[in-house]
């Protein structure tokens, strides 16, 4: 028995070095943001994650003390086979994991979870973001990485079941209870909560807390809890919660008229991650985005203006449906979910508008096509409807030729017409068709060239478009998905991380003017409507941005934040705490009771 225990006691040893080691490539691969740390810091990543590495070890633990009483009947030739063959999956299983988490938190900014099965429905478009030199050195790393573990695994833990000895058949329950002391590390207390990453978090900076975080376990978390639609709380009674949710969309007793049309043809020009970071005057570096910087001054141009979310998944929800984004799960992978949600294209479709949707892509990823079709556009324009031979991008069709389609289209429209878009070749891997303007080798640097690419048919397309007939009859919405972590490598819970541009345009609008009012994509809808007379009802959290409220909501995995004139707001969902609370106090009852009535809308679904 005592041959049995020395064995169970390198096996605990070896995962638990194993996944300090794994936490070790997470800080190399990660260097940029690892070097911020600090030596303080980045040695308590490794005591406080200690907890989550005990615990994942503990599920090893209970599966290695079951198969103990085996090892009895035995030969240990086979023995040994049996637990090499198993625990060599399980290695490999966990290095997939953990090399697909840093390769994944470069764009995420959060550790690995079941997002990823969403995009594994449709493999190519998710390898679309990944050049090919990318991919093969992951492969590369993770074979590296898993062939090595399980030769140390079997040089120094399988090899010592040659050496088990007889045991008396008392041993069976002594394993067994072995095995149900195990769950003291897989709990991480004796008290009633259970371990989760809050319990290792200790760092006000929200990478030190990420790096501290076990992948595997954290991965296995989530799978154990995927129902991810259903995250309740309760900062105060549901009531309160849905009063200040009313007091904030309140609609203002008059705003300026800006069109010259009550009902003309609206455009939506959605862009690709085009941040902030890249437009002049919202001190963005410059030379990136010219034709937006020079449309900034031609119309009405919005300083404040964030992003619900990281993702495009999320992007499109806010700004179609005014619907705001989730720190857990994407409302557009729920079509009994998003056919009960309120759309500005089903608005207009209803006030007779023709209605269409353009994306030079696949608009099965991410189930996409699902939403915009229960969202009501009459038409929807994917890569399949374009030329083979334009189909040169990794995500399909480039954007000159996706704003060529619209342009056409738009000629042979009859008014009145809703017709969106959304842009892609500025999404990684950032090959663009044209010579390289902004030279360099870097990440910031291909992004940056890549969205100069799209600017560029931004820009020829406007400038195609004030010389058509139907320009005077039209407004032109143009606005991003989502930020992106490029140029500024801002922390993915800084309000900044968020800040995208919104620039309104066209014909049909007779004002111009640059508005310092702090406002989300989701209150697209509700300016959009309250400008031509058209009901607002369905759209709970679309705030019309010619309001006296102020402010704005965005989330993030797992916590959500809130930013104004009067300061900003930072919840972590993890630590069930503030991370930064500035300006007026009164923000943070507001922020969390915004956030409990869109988490009861959701659910309610």
């Amino acid at each position: 028995m005592k041959s049995r225990f020395v064995f169970l006691g390198r096996t605990a040893l070896f995962f638990l070095g194993y996944f300090m080691v794994a936490r070790l490539f997470f800080h190399v691969y990660m260097f940029s943001q690892t070097v911020t740390m600090g030596w303080g810091n980045f040695l308590l990543s490794y005591v406080h994650g200690l907890r989550l590495d005990a615990s994942i070890t503990g599920y090893l633990m209970m599966l290695m003390s079951l198969l103990m009483p085996v090892s009895m009947v035995m030969s240990r030739r086979w023995f040994r086979g049996v637990v090499d063959a198993l625990f060599g999956t399980v290695i490999a299983l966990f290095s997939l994991l953990i090399w697909s988490d840093g390769a994944l938190y470069t764009h995420w900014g959060f550790r690995i979870d079941t997002s990823f099965f969403m995009y594994l429905e449709t493999p190519k478009e998710a390898l679309a973001s990944v050049p090919v030199w990318q991919l093969v050195l992951f492969l590369v790393a993770w074979t590296g990485y898993t062939v090595l573990s399980v030769w140390l695994f079997r040089r120094y833990v399988t090899t010592h079941i040659e050496r088990f000895d007889r045991s008396h058949w008392v041993s069976v329950f002594v394993f067994l209870l072995f095995g149900g002391c195990m769950i003291l590390p897989v709990r991480g207390s004796v008290g009633i909560a259970p371990i989760n990453t809050g319990m290792v978090y200790f760092s006000s900076d929200m990478y030190t807390n990420h790096s501290t975080v076990n992948a595997v376990w954290n991965f296995m978390y989530d799978l154990s809890h995927r129902d991810r639609t259903n995250l309740s709380v309760h900062f105060m009674d549901d009531a309160q919660a849905e009063q200040m949710r009313e007091n904030f969309i309140m609609s203002p007793d008059s705003v300026p008229v800006l069109l010259n049309d009550a009902r003309p043809n609206v455009l939506f020009i959605i862009l690709e991650g085009i941040a902030a970071h890249v437009v002049e005057p919202l001190g963005g570096r410059a030379g990136v985005t010219p034709q937006i910087n020079r449309l900034w001054d031609e119309g009405l141009s919005f300083r404040h203006i964030h992003a619900s979310g990281s993702r495009s998944d999320r992007g499109l929800v806010a700004i179609l449906s005014g619907y705001p984004s989730h720190p857990l799960a994407s409302l557009m992978k729920y079509p009994k979910k998003t056919q009960k949600v309120h759309s500005i294209t089903r608005v207009l479709g209803d006030a007779g508008y023709h209605t269409s949707f353009y994306y030079g892509g696949d608009t099965d990823f991410a189930n996409m096509n699902s939403y915009l079709k229960n969202s009501g556009f009459q038409q929807v324009v994917n890569q399949d409807d374009f030329p083979r031979e334009y189909r040169n991008s990794k995500w399909g069709v480039h954007d000159e030729y996706l704003f060529d389609r619209v342009m056409a289209d738009m000629d042979a429209a009859q008014a009145p017409f809703f017709k969106a878009f959304f842009t892609l070749s500025s999404h990684e891997p950032f090959d663009v068709p044209m010579a390289t303007v902004i030279k360099g080798s870097t990440d910031n640097d291909k992004y940056m060239n890549s969205a100069y690419y799209t600017d560029s048919c931004l820009g020829r397309f406007i400038d195609v478009a004030k010389t058509k007939p139907w320009w005077n009859r039209t407004l032109v919405v143009i606005v991003s998905d989502h930020s992106v972590r490029y140029v500024e490598d801002h922390q993915i819970d800084e309000p900044r991380r968020y800040a995208i541009p919104m620039i309104w345009t066209g014909g049909a609008l007779k004002e111009k003017a640059v508005m310092d009012v702090y406002g989300s994509q989701c209150d697209i809808a509700a300016t959009l409507l309250g400008q031509m007379a058209l009901s607002t009802e369905g759209f709970p959290f679309s705030r019309n941005l010619f309001s006296s409220t102020d402010g704005v909501m965005y989330h993030f995995n797992k916590g959500f934040g809130f930013v104004s004139s009067r300061g900003k707001v930072i919840y972590d969902l993890n630590k069930n705490e503030m991370t930064a609370a500035e300006g007026d106090s009164l923000l943070v009852p507001q922020a969390k009771g915004l956030f409990q009535s869109m988490m009861n809308h959701f659910n309610g679904l």
